[in-house]
């Protein structure tokens, strides 16, 4: 199967952006979110601290949820 997007540019130049660094940015999406897991799983916190790394992670999923999307879209 191919997909073709078309953009009319320079009305599109954002969606053009968006399109092309798309992938980058569920890249650092992803590594943020595993490194909040990771400081929650096994990090030696406080309380407060732990509360407020899982208030974060919570906070991502909501968002992406919020937007229809979510981090396990990458087959």
């Amino acid at each position: 199967m191919r997909v073709t997007f078309n953009f009319e540019l320079p009305d599109d130049a954002s969606d053009l952006a968006l399109a092309q660094h798309g992938a980058n940015l569920w890249h650092s999406l992803w590594d943020y979110d595993q490194w909040l897991r990771n400081h929650i799983k096994h990090g030696e916190h406080t309380e407060e601290v732990f509360d407020a790394l899982q208030m974060c992670r919570d906070k991502i999923h909501e968002l992406l949820s919020d937007n229809n999307t979510g981090l396990d879209i990458v087959p």
